[in-house]
C-alpha cells in the first residue's frame, strides 16, 4: 500500500510513514451452520435483503472474537438511509425506533435459533 501511495502521489518531498499496523483478521466461512443460521435470521426479518459477504473493516475488539470462533459475522440489523448513515459514530449518533425494533427481532429470533 504504501509502495502505491508512493507512485500515485509522485513527490519525493512528501514522506510517508506506517505508524501502526495490524494483521487481518481470518475469514470467517460462508458455508455451515453458523453462517446459515445467520442468514437464516436476516431473511426472516429482512426479507428483501441480499445475503452475500463483503470487506468489512475491523473493529478494535476483533482478534478478541477470534480467539472464541472462526464464525464470526458482523452484521448490523437495520435498514439506513443516507441521514442515518451520515450520523454513525458522530455527535448526535442514533437510529430510527424502526431500526432499533428490527435489531431486536433479529437478535431475539438468532439467539432463539441457538
Amino acid at each position: 500500500m504504501v509502495e502505491w501511495i508512493k507512485k500515485t502521489i509522485k513527490d519525493k518531498d512528501i514522506a510517508i510513514k506506517v505508524t501502526r499496523y495490524d494483521e487481518p483478521s481470518k475469514e470467517s466461512p460462508i458455508s455451515g451452520e453458523a453462517f446459515e443460521t445467520v442468514k437464516e435470521t436476516i431473511k426472516k426479518i429482512f426479507p428483501e435483503a441480499i445475503v452475500t459477504s463483503y470487506l468489512m473493516l475491523e473493529p478494535p475488539m476483533r482478534g478478541k472474537y477470534q480467539e472464541l470462533s472462526s464464525n464470526v459475522y458482523r452484521f448490523t440489523p437495520a435498514q439506513m438511509d443516507k441521514t442515518e448513515i451520515a450520523r454513525m459514530h458522530g455527535p448526535n449518533e442514533r437510529m430510527s425506533t424502526e431500526n432499533i425494533s428490527k435489531a431486536v427481532q433479529f437478535f431475539t429470533e438468532l439467539l432463539n435459533q441457538w
